[in-house]
């Protein structure tokens, strides 16, 4: 007998062939109990899933910097860390900047950044001293020395030389003005009525009849540091406003702008706040200074060294026991100016005024020099006066020097060159030497 067999729920159920009975009834009603357990295996749905396996979750990690915090309730920790958020957001915008900022610094830097097709133009000195440039636009200059070395006769010589006349003496200062641009003096030392004084020599020197409209001179002794600083700023602008640019800013005291010479961070700052201003206006900035007493090299505190530093010439003045100042500089981006030939100046009771004089120095040096052409003429005049020959030839002459004074031959040619350089002797052309008259 065929039989057919389909596991239905697990259970094995016979199916009796076409036309047979099923065991225990007919056919038909096995086709309702087969029909009837299909129906309720369908409405049951698929067999349930296992449960998923939840990830096990590693313990929480400890450290030690916040196991100050344990312990503290929720409302706390958020307040410190909304604190600690805020802090990180201010430090953040202060180390980089906002994003405004950052634009604005990146403009900066593409400006200033070096480009070999972009040449800037060579700047021209606003002042010389002794035929060298001293200050170019954009630069600091600092000039030091000690009390009542004529500090201000020079400040004032200086400012005369922007509308001087050809023939005025400015104590070796030149200078041009042709823009009619404003030059800005600040004293913060002398009284007004010193002040007052030193610019109408300063008028006098120039031998004009009067100031011209752009120079700007200002007495600010009584000022406060902070007050001279704001002075500073407000004043260039307004003179860039009225005259178109400035020519230069000259500061007779310029330690009066800061309230400790010898506080880095102050004296930083305001120096690079006066380099700044000086590119800004493209102009010199002058600040005349003290050396600290008893030295004749150190500016007083950190302000002296830092201007030192950043100044492009420093122009030292030195007097001696005579009266005799001296405007020197050695430590100089350009040109120095020797001390031995450096312009000098002394005062002058009938003028009323400080006047350039001759240089000690070189005065010295002057007459060593003809003491030294006196004795060469002597000592010429020997050695031909030894024979009856007025003209010798090179070998004799040599010779005789040899003699003479005992020196080896090339020492005696050597002289021969000398006296033939200092115009002693001559030679014509046939190679001849002779004494000069």
């Amino acid at each position: 007998m065929n039989e057919r067999a389909r596991r239905i729920g697990g259970e094995k159920t016979e199916i009796p062939p076409a036309g047979k009975k099923a065991s225990g009834g007919d056919l038909s009603t096995s086709n309702h109990q087969i029909i009837g357990k299909s129906q309720d295996l369908a409405s049951a749905g698929p067999p349930p899933r296992p449960p998923a396996k939840r990830p096990s979750v590693p313990p929480p990690r400890k450290y030690p910097a916040l196991q100050h915090l344990d312990g503290l309730s929720v409302d706390k920790l958020k307040q410190i860390a909304h604190d600690q958020h805020e802090q990180i957001l201010e430090l953040l915008n202060r180390d980089s900047g906002t994003a405004n900022e950052l634009i604005g610094l990146r403009e900066k830097l593409n400006a200033r950044i070096f480009s070999p097709a972009k040449r800037p133009k060579e700047p021209q000195p606003r002042f010389s001293l002794a035929g060298v440039g001293i200050c170019t636009p954009g630069n600091l200059t600092t000039i030091s020395a000690q009390a009542k070395a004529g500090k201000t006769g020079v400040v004032c010589a200086g400012i005369a030389s922007t509308f001087a006349a050809p023939d005025s003496d400015c104590l070796g200062f030149t200078s041009q003005n042709s823009d009619g641009f404003a030059v800005v003096h600040l004293d913060t030392e002398q009284c007004p009525f010193d002040h007052y004084q030193g610019i109408k020599r300063a008028v006098h020197r120039a031998g004009a009849k009067a100031a011209p409209e752009w120079l700007h001179t200002y007495c600010l002794t009584d000022l406060p540091s902070k007050e001279i600083r704001r002075a500073i700023r407000f004043i260039l602008d307004e003179a860039v406003r009225k005259f178109g640019g400035i020519h230069s800013l000259i500061l007779d005291g310029v330690a009066d702008a800061v309230a400790d010479v010898n506080d880095a961070a102050e004296v930083n700052e305001f120096v690079s706040e006066l380099h700044a201003l000086a590119i800004k206006h493209n102009c010199p900035i002058v600040g005349v200074i003290h050396l600290n007493p008893g030295s004749d090299f150190k500016t007083r505190g950190h302000l002296g060294s830092q201007l030192e530093r950043k100044s492009e010439t420093n122009l030292r003045l030195e007097k001696d026991e005579d009266g005799v100042s001296v405007m020197w500089a050695d430590k100089n981006r350009r040109a120095p100016i020797p001390k031995k030939s450096a312009p000098c100046f002394a005062w002058d009771d009938s003028r009323h005024l400080h006047i350039t004089v001759e240089n000690p120095a070189e005065a010295r040096a002057d007459a060593k020099r003809e003491l030294n052409l006196a004795t060469a003429r002597e000592a010429a005049g020997h050695v031909f006066a030894q024979g009856k020959k007025s003209a010798l030839p090179h070998g004799e002459l040599v010779q005789r020097i040899c003699d003479a004074d005992g020196l080896q031959p090339s020492g005696s040619r050597r002289r021969v060159e000398i006296w033939l350089r200092d115009g002693i002797v001559t030679k014509d052309d046939a190679g001849f030497y002779h004494i000069s008259p």
